[in-house]
């Protein structure tokens, strides 16, 4: 079998929990997590095939590309450039989008990210985009079988990092 941390091949596995998931890893990352027991494995297998069928549909739809909605690095200028362009004060803007005078402040400065609703707010407001999308290319699975492991996706986090 083949572990799903690593994706190594291995004869011997073991069935961990890990932050609420059971896994079938190899001996080695057997130590990431709790080892689960032979009697509670047969409920935990049948509810996670279950959860996991809702997921196959996803994963194959998303093999090639990922799009990544962020924030502009640039956010608090552009919202501070548009503000002083219309003449408002932070006040001013605060009353208009419903908003406390402080958070206009903190966002300005940079000391704030606003949150969803409040980037659609400016971004109506002001008739401005404050999201960028990114494309992401897939990456290939290192394991052997060519299924993506958790290994696989903690590089890719440990590089986007």
């Amino acid at each position: 079998m083949q572990c799903e941390i690593c994706g190594k091949n291995t004869s011997k596995t073991f069935y961990i929990s890990l932050d609420g998931a059971v896994l079938s890893v190899c001996e080695d990352c057997s130590k990431y997590g709790t080892i689960v027991e032979e009697s509670k494995l047969l409920e935990v297998k049948t509810k996670r095939r279950a959860e996991s069928a809702k997921n196959i549909v996803k994963a194959k739809l998303d093999t090639t590309a990922e799009r990544i909605f962020e924030l502009k690095p640039d956010y608090f200028k552009i919202i501070k450039n548009e503000r002083e362009r219309r003449k408002l004060t932070q006040d001013e803007l605060a009353k208009l989008i419903k908003e406390k005078p402080s958070v206009i402040s903190k966002i300005e400065t940079g000391r704030l990210e606003p949150d969803e609703n409040l980037i659609r707010k400016l971004e109506k407001f002001f008739n401005i985009r404050l999201i960028e999308s990114t494309e992401l290319s897939a990456s290939k699975p290192s394991s052997t079988s060519g299924e993506l492991t958790l290994g696989d996706v903690v590089n890719l986090k440990k590089k986007k990092i």
